[in-house]
């Protein structure tokens, strides 16, 4: 269930804009994409609770790296979303018990380098 709220935050399909104050085209989010967020966020929030989020078995590596880019992603492609950065945020922390270096790393370098 977590991939395909990965696929569907991911997908790459004409994004319906909107003009936002500064004159700026805008992507809009799109309620699929919030729905994602909150059945993603509900699963890991769960499974924190019952289980560790630091075994593999639980979380593996590939799924938790899948889950930090597409909310880095979010973050980057959505930049007047507050309700997607919100929801990006939980979910992250959500996982922080399972960063390994590398993780660490990309969160700082999208700090770095995007805000």
């Amino acid at each position: 269930m977590a991939y395909n709220c990965v696929i569907l935050l991911r997908q790459q399909y004409d994004f319906a804009t909107y003009t936002n104050q500064s004159s700026k085209p805008t992507p809009r989010i799109g309620v699929t994409r919030i729905r994602s967020m909150e059945l993603l966020k509900t699963l890991l929030t769960a499974l924190g609770k019952t289980a560790d989020v630091k075994d593999s078995k639980n979380l593996s590596a590939l799924l938790r790296k899948k889950i930090i880019d597409s909310m880095l992603f979010m973050l980057k492609t959505f930049p007047f979303c507050s309700i997607s950065h919100q929801q990006a945020i939980m979910i992250l922390n959500a996982i922080k018990e399972a960063f390994d270096q590398e993780d660490v790393q990309t969160l700082k370098n999208f700090v770095q380098y995007e805000l």
